[in-house]
């Protein structure tokens, strides 16, 4: 039996509480899960999705490398297990997200 591409309903869930239905990004109504690793060697964790707008995720997409610098894709190399990997929110603010659905406010770290 191959691996489920989609998110688990609870998962899917947790994410939405956790980013308030908002936009990690811009903070516009969040209607799309975006994957920071690739769902293939991330999985489905709550650490590893977060909640975009439509702008946001194609914008996320087209420009990995601004994306990158702001923790929205993170290479797969670079996590041992746990997602440490901090993002920027909407307010600039750099957080991490844990995969019990929380979040840390925390100090900018070089990616």
């Amino acid at each position: 039996m191959g691996k489920t591409t989609q998110i688990p309903t609870n998962v899917r869930r947790d994410v939405r509480l956790r980013d308030m239905g908002r936009c990690r990004r811009c903070g516009m109504a969040g209607t799309e899960q975006h994957h920071r690793i690739r769902r293939r060697d991330g999985g489905h964790r709550r650490s590893n999705i977060v909640l975009l707008c439509h702008d946001c995720h194609r914008d996320v997409t087209e420009n990995p490398l601004t994306a990158k610098l702001t923790g929205y894709i993170v290479p797969p190399w670079i996590e041992d297990g746990t997602l440490v990997t901090p993002l920027q929110d909407s307010n600039g603010r750099w957080v991490l997200l844990d995969d019990e659905g929380g979040v840390t406010y925390t100090k900018e770290i070089d990616l």
